[in-house]
Parts: C-alpha cells; structure tokens; sequence
C-alpha cells in the first residue's frame, strides 16, 4: 500500500475506534530494498502485529508472535489458553534468549543472504526461456512465479519437468474457478545452491523442449536427462 493509503486506513480505524490487523508477509525476506514501513509504527494503539517464526526458524515449533497494545494483547492471550495452550516453556525460553542475545537478528541476516544468493542462482538458470516464461514475485519471500506465455501449458511443463526429476507446482492448484493464469510455483529455500541451479537448468531445458514443439505438438514425455 502507497503511504498516503496506509495513512487513510490508520484514519479510519482511529475515527471508527477499530483495529487493523497486519500480517508483515515476507518482511524478514526482501531482496530489493529495505523492508517496507509498517502499519504498526504509524499507530500502535490501532494496529495488531501479526507474525510467525515458520520461516525464519522452523514451522515445527508452531510459533507467532503478536505486537498489540497492553489491553488487547491481555484478553487474546487468555482467549489463546482457552483455545490452544500456552507454547511449550522451553520453547518460549529459548526464543527469548535467541531474541535477547541478537542470535535472531544475526540468523536473518545470514538467511537473507542465502536466500538473495539463491533468487540470483535461479534467475541466471532460467534466463535463457525468459521469452517463454515471466519470473515474478522475486521481490522477497521464499519462492517465486514463472508466469507461461499465451500457448504454454503449465500442466504440461509440470508433467514433463517430473519426468526429468523436478517437482513444480502449477498455479492450477490455487485456484477454486476456472478463470486461472498458467504459470508454475516455485520454492527454492529447501535447496542447496548446486541442486537449485541443477533443478532450474533441467527445468529451462524442459521449458524450451516444449516452447520449440508448440502448442499443436505431440509432448509426450521424454526419457530424464
């Protein structure tokens, strides 16, 4: 959001004695610039902070956290004990450490430049079909989108690249209707640098077999690289 629509919406809540809720997605991850300027710092009495541990640290520890004035952080932390539980002290005391002691911060960081490594790996593999595919979404985050061109099937792409031993998502699988884009979901964080740029290369070569066939051509399944 533009800041002039951040601080309509700040507005709104103040005159209507409402709270906003604001998921910062992906802020930990952002590759191209400083992180964005949060809801949060503009009014802390109107807006609650939400966040999650899942992919700084590990989704096993089933751990958030929420930034919230006194009052409301009070009464949601006793609807939390009446409907999930505390988090296991342990748990919770490590994290403090890890907060209090800087081993957070400093474990983002180097992440952070694994990960901008690892967008900068795919984007090399995959520029060759860069008039086949778009890439999208590098911006920040864990993964990104190859938007197909009007005539390439992601289905197809999907079928042929599993075959070759890459396993990519179709966009097909986030969408109720049928008025969907073709495309394909990648996710590279689970991935040493050489098996992403292995991946991508295949994944490029699959692309380009199948841009070459056209639409009107048989693809079937080729023996894997």
């Amino acid at each position: 959001m533009s800041v002039g629509r951040r601080l309509d919406l700040v507005a709104w809540a103040r005159r209507e004695g409402a709270f906003v809720l604001e998921d910062d997605y992906d802020s930990e991850y952002r590759f191209d610039g400083p992180p964005l300027p949060t809801l949060t710092g503009l009014d802390p009495e109107r807006v609650i902070y939400l966040g999650t541990l899942s992919k700084t640290l590990t989704p096993a520890i089933r751990c958030g956290y929420l930034v919230a004035p006194r009052e409301v952080a009070l009464r949601i932390t006793k609807l939390k004990e009446l409907c999930d539980g505390p988090l296991s002290w342990p748990v919770q005391q490590t994290l403090l450490h890890l907060i209090e002691s800087g081993g957070l911060e400093r474990h983002v960081r180097r992440t952070r430049q694994r990960y901008a490594d690892a967008r900068a790996s795919l984007r090399t593999a995959l520029a060759p079909v860069e008039n086949a595919v778009a890439l999208t979404g590098i911006d920040g985050g864990l993964h990104v989108v190859l938007r197909a061109r009007a005539g390439l099937s992601a289905e197809q792409i999907v079928e042929r690249a599993g075959v070759n031993g890459v396993s990519v998502t179709s966009l097909a699988a986030f969408y109720a209707g049928t008025d969907r884009l073709e495309g394909l979901l990648l996710g590279y964080a689970g991935m040493s640098e050489d098996e992403l740029v292995e991946a991508a290369e295949i994944l490029a070569r699959t692309i380009r077999d199948l841009d070459e066939l056209g639409p009107s051509q048989e693809t079937a399944p080729r023996d894997a690289y």
